[in-house]
């Protein structure tokens, strides 16, 4: 709703199949509305337009706490989303009365933790990746 389009569609004219959607469901993360907004002219000028203002001042309009509230509720990680609708309405309504918003951004030890599980090594693994580690330590 933010910017007019899905999460990982790219025009409005361009809708992905069902199979690269799911796919890139499981494997991607969505941009942030204001990366979208920004990254096609012809969506930015659109949706500014749909909301009667410019497409630089969308862009900065969206960057910030909505983009961090969006993030929030598209979570792949269901600890990390809002747990109801409705402590998705306090933080827009927070938003809206321009007070702090709970979203924050995920911490690194998140981020890193997500990356060692998307490539952690096959079964037959574990003992090549142990030895490779203790290499580098001891370089």
């Amino acid at each position: 709703m933010l910017t007019g389009l899905q999460p990982f569609e790219n025009t409005r004219r361009e809708k992905p199949s069902l199979e690269e959607w799911l796919r890139q469901l499981r494997e991607e993360e969505p941009p942030n509305p204001s990366t979208k907004v920004s990254g096609d002219k012809d969506t930015s000028t659109a949706s500014a337009e749909a909301r009667g203002t410019e497409p630089k001042q969308l862009v900065s309009l969206l960057r910030g706490d909505l983009d961090r509230i969006a993030m929030k509720a598209l979570e792949r990680d269901r600890t990390r989303r809002y747990g109801t609708p409705s402590e998705l309405a306090v933080d827009l309504r927070r938003f809206l009365n321009h007070e702090p918003v709970m979203a924050r951004p995920a911490s690194a030890a998140s981020k890193a933790s997500d990356y060692l599980l998307a490539f952690r090594p096959a079964p037959s693994e574990p003992v090549d990746t142990i030895q490779a580690a203790d290499e580098l330590e001891m370089a």
